[in-house]
């Protein structure tokens, strides 16, 4: 049986499991990203696309729950989006009940990603987060590393946290709207 593909609307879905549509996605990429990455999404399946644009929504969700403007919508809606009193970087009211452009385009970005191969949520050892430095040495070569703060359990993709940064709230510090 298909996995279903439920689009939010800006309702505030509680079925909802994608932002953008696969027609968003196809448009996207016939105008952005190198020739690679448009063959890689124009050559997938509509099926192969809505699962990617489902991980992809997934990942967006967990990756900046707790980081988003505003409140959600509504008490019941699948996905963190939409959002009501959302003051943005610039100090502009953004409209409700609708899915930010921001969140389309991250969610398109991350999608491609998934059908590249890369897993966006991998698992990893408990030991591995907390970490704020670490070095590997093999023979004659070795590299170190430090973390701003620490090691975190979701990669950081800099393309999506850009595109994301008007709609997020500084870091370490609890905006309430």
């Amino acid at each position: 049986m298909a996995a279903t593909f439920v689009v939010e609307d800006g309702t505030g879905l509680a079925t909802a499991n994608s932002y953008p549509s696969v027609a968003e996605a196809d448009e996207h990429w016939e105008n952005y990203g190198t020739v690679a990455e448009r063959a890689a999404w124009s050559g997938s399946s509509t099926a192969d696309k809505q699962d990617a644009l489902r991980e992809g929504t997934r990942y967006i969700d967990n990756r900046y729950q707790g980081r988003w403007r505003g409140v959600r919508g509504t008490t019941d809606q699948a996905l963190d989006h939409p959002r009501i009193r959302v003051i943005d970087t610039d100090g502009w009211a953004r409209d409700e009940n609708i899915v930010f452009t921001e969140v389309k385009r991250a969610t398109i970005m991350a999608a491609l990603k998934v059908r590249l191969g890369v897993d966006l949520m991998p698992d990893v050892e408990g030991s591995d987060v907390g970490v704020s430095s670490e070095s590997v040495t093999v023979g004659p070569i070795s590299e170190s590393k430090t973390y701003a703060g620490s090691k975190t359990a979701f990669k950081t993709y800099s393309s999506i946290e850009a595109t994301l940064r008007p709609i997020l709230q500084r870091s370490g510090r609890r905006e309430r709207s």
